[in-house]
């Protein structure tokens, strides 16, 4: 292991988040990109939303409070939800009317 104390999860982890993929939705681009908190080990929302028009790429980072996720997988199955209600307009004060 290159660092010693981390488990396989974290360093498989470690790996996806390498690689983030993004989700195409209604013409957007959701790129959900989860951070692992240290005190509990479980996974916070944080997603990409872009756009591109006439060549140009418009991205907007959202961090989301709450909730969190267990694991890695739940967390980016969660943020590409989260993303596609942010699109959709149900998400309160997030809007991707300026991408």
């Amino acid at each position: 292991m290159p660092w010693g104390n981390e488990t396989r999860e974290t360093l498989d982890a470690l790996r996806r988040m390498a690689r983030p993929t993004e989700v195409p939705y209604r013409g957007y681009l959701i790129r959900p990109t989860p951070k692992q908190l240290r005190d509990s080990l479980e996974w916070t929302l944080e997603i990409h939303i872009a756009r591109d028009r006439a060549g140009e790429r418009r991205e907007q980072l959202v961090n989301a409070r709450g909730p969190t996720f267990k694991t890695f997988e739940e967390a980016i199955a969660g943020g590409i939800r989260f993303g596609q209600d942010i699109i959709d307009g149900k998400v309160p004060g997030c809007s991707v009317s300026d991408l």
